[in-house]
């Protein structure tokens, strides 16, 4: 999975591919959260939110993203 942007490309990971495929319009930051705590038995909801915000604000900050 991959991100184009004018005059740039981000390569995304399998986790960061989880996440975009999971923003919708509809969804919120939580309810992404709570979808990847129950894909990803055993991960701490506090964990996951934490990185789901540290990757989607950057992004939101560059205008990829609207949050």
């Amino acid at each position: 999975w991959i991100i184009n942007a004018p005059e740039r490309v981000f390569e995304l990971d399998e986790i960061a591919a989880e996440v975009m495929q999971l923003i919708n319009g509809k969804s919120s930051i939580i309810d992404i959260v709570d979808i990847l705590v129950k894909k990803f038995d055993g991960a701490s909801k506090d964990v996951v939110k934490k990185d789901v915000l540290s990757m989607l604000q950057p992004l939101a900050e560059k205008g990829f993203i609207v949050v």
